[in-house]
């Protein structure tokens, strides 16, 4: 009879993933010839107390970003990209919005709340553009497409 070999304590962790993180986890666990709880417990191992050392506290990281932001105008650049593509689309999101507001005869309802924000001369001359706008390019309504024809559940 052979004698058992003492396991040591040790704890158990559930890990959840989606079966395509698992499928790659396994995947790369076999490549390196260990299970996948082996795997895992190495690449804990490897990257402890490094994580850290690559990535600043988010108060370091926004004042690193307001440094950048504030010499990049030092220097008269441009604002990033993002910033402009943001400023577009919010524009033409507020352009669609009057031109519809406009083609439903809510012009009026628009224009009170421009003039609340900005003083009536900046307010009628944002109205003057975006019906300028909506006369070039009426909205086109779509065609209401039937609902789906659903199953009773109650029958």
């Amino acid at each position: 009879m052979r004698a058992r070999r003492r396991q040591l304590p040790g704890k158990a962790i559930m890990v959840s993933a989606t079966d395509d993180e698992w499928e790659d986890v396994r995947a790369r666990a076999r490549r390196r010839g260990l299970s996948i709880a082996r795997y895992l417990t190495g690449l804990a191992r490897a990257y402890e107390g490094k994580a850290n050392l690559l990535a600043l506290a988010s108060g370091e990281q926004r004042e690193m970003l307001e440094a950048v932001r504030e010499i990049r105008a030092s220097l008269g650049q441009h604002p990033e990209p993002l910033i402009v593509e943001m400023r577009e689309r919010g524009a033409a999101l507020f352009e669609a919005l009057g031109r519809h507001l406009i083609a439903r005869g809510r012009g009026d309802d628009l224009h009170e709340v421009l003039a609340a924000m900005m003083d009536d001369e900046r307010a009628t001359a944002v109205m003057d553009e975006i019906r300028a706008a909506a006369a070039r390019r009426p909205v086109q309504r779509r065609a209401r497409e039937p609902a789906p024809e659903l199953p009773d559940l109650f029958s």
